[in-house]
């Protein structure tokens, strides 16, 4: 908001609505790969989320492929 992007904050609920619209589904998908595109030479495998991270103790994750 301090750049003049938005006016106002959206409510949460309302960001959360647009995820089950199948309109914005395929500009969604755009943004996610495009954001990923400068890591693509440098990483084959990410993590969806932090649940394969840990730090001092050990912990186990399930590893999946995915191809994008």
């Amino acid at each position: 908001m301090q750049k003049g992007y938005i006016t106002k904050l959206p409510h949460f609920n309302t960001v959360i609505k647009y995820f089950n619209d199948s309109k914005v589904t395929p500009v969604l998908t755009d943004l996610i790969r495009l954001s990923s595109m400068p890591l693509k030479d440098l990483k084959s495998t990410f993590a969806v989320d932090a649940s394969g991270l840990s730090s001092a103790f050990y912990s186990r994750w399930f590893d999946i492929d995915l191809v994008i």
